[in-house]
């Protein structure tokens, strides 16, 4: 016969069971398998509360906010020039931090040419700037 598995027995008051229950449920996990993630869940909480004080993230927020003025300084000036400026930036950006800038860039052509308007760019800007904040907050 194999090995039995070695259990342990954890004693919780009522209130705290019904909080963890209640997490098993919402998660669709036995209250066992709960436990474990929501441990994981906190270590990854952690990690992300030290990586906002690493001074990665001060200089990922810099880059945020320079490819940010650059799209804006574009939308302000629709000009093969300012295009270029960014386009020079995103590759910086997508070297950097490993995110696909390619939307971006496409959406930044067609806007300069007329065919998207600005609520485009801005939500592809923000997922561009998501991603990067992924990178260096989660390690995605």
């Amino acid at each position: 016969m194999g090995e039995r598995t070695k259990r342990r027995i954890v004693a919780l008051l009522e209130s705290d069971f019904n909080v963890l229950e209640g997490y098993a449920k919402a998660k669709g996990l036995p209250i066992t398998k709960a436990i474990v993630k929501a441990v994981e869940e906190a270590r990854k909480l952690e990690d992300v509360r030290k990586a906002f004080y690493d001074s990665r993230v001060d200089v990922a927020l810099w880059y945020c906010e320079k490819v940010s003025f650059s799209v804006q300084a574009l939308k302000d000036s629709k000009s093969d020039e300012q295009l270029n400026r960014l386009k020079r930036l995103l590759k910086q950006l997508a070297w950097r931090y490993r995110v696909d800038v390619s939307l971006l860039e496409e959406v930044a052509n067609a806007f300069v040419k007329g065919d998207a308007d600005v609520v485009i760019i801005n939500e592809v800007l923000k997922e561009v700037l998501k991603s990067v904040l992924r990178k260096v907050m989660l390690g995605e």
